[in-house]
């Protein structure tokens, strides 16, 4: 499926999102199952199938014997498997459907989901004001993710707020660590800003050796994770007042822009044509990749609905907005790790560094 959420034989996509706060549209939206109500975590496992178990099983290898012996139908004795497995690999393999994720080394450190995600009640309440699991699921490949909207922290006026969520994702690939990160939504276009902020730390990473489940009181530390998060609202109120008091002029909109995009060697193409976008120096793709860019900061989604025109912030706008709503990524996976934490998020911060400097 192109949204590479995991799809039961019934059809169900094990997703779920709650529309609690049903004036302004979820962060991933359009799949699963949709409720009202705030969400505890165990009722979001459960409704999303994120409820799995993953056990560690040895490799064995498939000699020609064992393959006419499986072949044929015939019995192959415990001995004979256990002399062919190969030592040091393990496959992580999901119990409720035994489904083979990846093949890991022996040493690698199982972190179950109930694990992983235990803490976001310590986070999360019923009440109004408190911060509400907005969505979780589970894609193809195991990975499961859960997103935590806490309450708006910056205000841009004209009804355009920013919201702050708390992303946690875990997987079973061996090839990504459980993390817990922050990200941040404009709630009249659902960008994402990613802004780089100073001393601020944004990811908090566990990698899944044989010592991982020592780690999980780092994050099952209630106090720690909203502190966390104040930190951040901060963090983020006062770079997106700087961002506001940066002037720009058209070209210097269009360098930022060129340098955030393009890579080093067509950047010096474009400082060596006397920063000429149209230069027949530069490829077409390349001219066209920045006159999209140039009209999504003039006419993307949320771009015209902002005042503060010609700003920083306005920049840096179009930008996060030419990601989250302008650019066709193969499928919502490719487009949650781009923006989190992924190529996309890299050029959003770059663009963040750029804009500053001017200042």
């Amino acid at each position: 499926m192109a949204h590479n959420i995991e799809i039961l034989e019934n059809g169900q996509g094990c997703f779920v999102e709650c529309t609690h706060y049903g004036e302004i549209a979820p962060a991933w939206h359009g799949l699963g199952q949709q409720f009202n109500d705030p969400m505890t975590i165990e009722f979001a496992m459960r409704e999303s199938h994120a409820d799995f178990k993953v056990v560690m099983q040895p490799v064995v290898a498939l000699t020609p014997e064992l393959v006419e012996a499986m072949n044929n139908g015939k019995f192959i004795n415990a001995s004979t498997l256990k002399s062919n497995i190969i030592e040091g690999s393990s496959c992580n393999v999901r119990l409720d459907n035994n489904k083979p994720i990846a093949i890991t080394s022996d040493k690698y450190g199982l972190i179950q989901n109930a694990d992983a995600f235990r803490f976001i009640n310590n986070i999360c309440g019923m009440e109004d004001d408190a911060p509400v699991i907005e969505t979780m699921g589970v894609l193809n490949d195991g990975s499961t993710f859960a997103s935590i909207r806490m309450k708006s922290i910056y205000d841009l006026g004209k009804d355009d707020e920013v919201d702050m969520y708390l992303i946690v994702k875990n997987s079973f690939n061996n090839k990504e660590a459980l993390s817990v990160f922050t990200a941040f939504q404009r709630v009249v276009c659902q960008n994402t800003l990613s802004a780089a902020f100073n001393n601020a730390q944004s990811k908090l990473l566990i990698r899944h050796t044989r010592y991982a489940n020592n780690r999980l009181a780092d994050i099952e530390n209630a106090a720690r994770t909203l502190n966390f998060y104040n930190i951040y609202k901060e963090a983020f109120a006062l770079n997106m007042e700087r961002l506001k008091t940066i002037k720009l002029n058209d070209k210097e909109c269009e360098k930022i822009i060129c340098r955030t995009l393009m890579a080093d060697d067509v950047w010096k193409v474009y400082v060596n044509s006397d920063y000429n976008r149209l230069s027949d120096d530069l490829s077409t793709r390349t001219k066209n990749s920045i006159e999209n860019a140039l009209n999504v900061l003039e006419s993307g989604i949320g771009q015209r609905e902002c005042k503060d025109k010609g700003t920083g912030l306005w920049l840096y706008n179009g930008i996060t907005t030419l990601y989250a709503n302008h650019t066709n990524f193969k499928n919502k996976e490719k487009k949650f790790n781009s923006i989190f934490g992924g190529t996309a998020d890299d050029k959003q911060q770059r663009a963040f560094e750029l804009i500053t400097k001017i200042a």
